[in-house]
């Protein structure tokens, strides 16, 4: 899988997305442990496309928040040259701790 071959890349996205995500914009009442699912596409050049949520957390903020995270981080570092394709597909996760 892309994640097999090519985990530098994916341990730098993670970190990219993970550091722009301002869980401070979570609505204050969401008290319990949340977790939701992102879907996109990197182009060749690091464009994020076509984000969309898979599963909801249940939590419209928490929601924007993830999203919001995921826009922010484009362009990411382009795709590795050795990676043939012209897009990756990527199937992301956010979760919110107890507070």
């Amino acid at each position: 899988s892309f994640g097999d071959l090519y985990g530098s890349y994916v341990e730098a996205i993670t970190r990219r997305i993970s550091g722009n995500w301002l869980q401070s914009t979570v609505d204050v009442k969401l008290r319990q442990a949340a977790r939701l699912y992102i879907n996109f596409d990197i182009l060749r050049d690091g464009t994020i496309t076509n984000v969309r949520i898979l599963k909801s957390s249940g939590n419209r903020s928490l929601d924007r928040s993830a999203r919001r995270a995921v826009f922010a981080s484009s362009p990411l570092a382009p795709l590795p040259s050795e990676f043939r394709g012209s897009t990756v597909q990527v199937n992301f996760w956010f979760e919110h701790t107890q507070q």
